[in-house]
Parts: C-alpha cells; structure tokens; sequence
C-alpha cells in the first residue's frame, strides 16, 4: 500500500469510529428514561432579553398632569356695546350696584383646583369729578341657588378706574377655587353720588352660558336677579366679565 492510499485508509477508519461513537451516544440517551430531566422551560439569565406578553409599558399611562391657564367666559363675546347696560342710578350718578356671573368648574371641564390670577372688567362707561374712582372685584364660591347667603367669599380686589369708555379692564386677584365648586365673580360699585362718579358695566347683547346678574338695594332689588328678569323693556345684557387662572390636566 503506498502512502496515499494509506492516507485514505486512515481517514476512513477515523470517520467510521466518531460515526459509531454518535449513534451509540445516541442510543444511551434514549434507552435510559429514567436519568433524563426535560430541558428547563424557564427563561436563563445570560439569555437574550425578549418582550413578554404584554409587550412593551405604555409611557402615557404614568404621565405627570401639566398646568394649563384657561379663561372662563360665560358671555359668547367681549364687544362693549355703547348704552346696552343699566345700573341703579339717581340724578346721573349711580347708588350701589353689585354685577353678578357664575362659573361652575364642571362645567368648563376643569376637575381640578383652579388658581386664580385675574379678573377681566367690562366697561361701558366710567366718569367722575376725581382722576378716578373705586370699584371692588369679589370672587365666591356658591353653594346652593345664587343667594347671597350662599355665598363664601374667597378674595377681593379695590381698584382705581380713571375715566374711560368701551374698554377692557384688566385687574389681578388671586384665589384658590376648590374642584368641584361654583365660582362666583362679582364687580361691586360703591355709591357715586356723593363723589358724582357715574359708572356702566360694559356689556354686549349676544348669548350667554349664564345669566348675568344684578342688585341694587336702593332700586328694590336686594338678592342677585337675572339682568332679563328685571323688568327693563328690551334689555338684553351679556356682561363682559371674565376670570383667567391655572389648573391641572392629564397630558
């Protein structure tokens, strides 16, 4: 036998032996049941990592809430109309008036508490001897029908208005409005005729969500009366009187 036919004679013998050293591993293997353990079904530490069945966690469900600031707007629109209000006047001046809105938070989608920072005034017309003259912006909360009684006062601002004619006045205040509750925003004018102040709440004439409110003790009107129910012939008056704050909504 020469070497190269030597050579492949020996491979041979090598392929031969691993061949019978498989099939008689495998023979063992399945002969003896009783020794085998069936693979571990759980997952091993060093394997690759793989999404369950839930698959991967929803980011939005763990969302911290955000502030957002909204104005609560009871009237359609903010035009101030030349000569569209009344006030309890006498001789041109007017005696004390107390201008009404209620706000409930539900309402206006907010479920959270809701921070105060201003409070935005109509103003038809405001007129006075004086470089100006006071008015006070009172928030409430309400419980029960509109009622002085019911009502629970949570703020008041005094401001100087200078004399000015179909304008927007501007007042910061704060409060904390708790959830659920009904916010009440009030404009009080204290009685011009001493002083000689005149003063006419801005208003317009479109649709409102509420009733704008008025009293005047001096004008037989001593609880919060709905400016249509109080006898005037035509007056439709949608006071321009809006409140601004901040509040917590889900992102």
């Amino acid at each position: 036998m020469n070497s190269k036919q030597h050579q492949s004679g020996l491979r041979c013998t090598v392929l031969l032996s691993v061949f019978f050293c498989w099939g008689g591993c495998a023979q063992a293997i399945m002969g003896d049941t009783d020794q085998v353990t069936p693979p571990d079904a759980s997952p091993r530490s060093d394997a690759a990592p793989i999404y369950d069945a839930r698959g991967p966690a929803d980011a939005s469900v763990d969302a911290a809430p955000v502030s957002v600031t909204s104005t609560l707007q009871a009237g359609s629109e903010n035009t101030v109309l030349a000569q569209n209000s009344i006030s309890c006047s006498q001789a041109g001046q007017h005696r004390d008036n107390r201008y009404m809105r209620t706000y409930p938070l539900d309402a206006a989608g907010i479920t959270t508490d809701f921070e105060v920072t201003s409070v935005a005034v109509g103003i038809e017309t405001a007129a006075s001897t004086g470089a100006s003259q006071p008015i006070d912006v009172r928030l409430h909360t309400l419980s029960g029908p509109l009622q002085l009684a019911n009502l629970t006062q949570i703020a008041s601002e005094t401001v100087a208005v200078p004399p000015q004619t179909g304008s927007i006045l501007n007042v910061p205040i704060t409060a904390v409005v708790p959830a659920g509750s009904t916010l009440v925003v009030e404009v009080h004018t204290p009685d011009g005729v001493a002083p000689g102040n005149t003063f006419f709440i801005g208003s317009n004439r479109a649709s409102e969500a509420t009733p704008s409110f008025l009293i005047g003790d001096d004008c037989a009107n001593p609880e919060p009366t709905a400016a249509g129910a109080l006898g005037v012939p035509g007056l439709i008056m949608s006071i321009v009187l809006n409140v601004t704050g901040d509040h917590t909504s889900p992102q």
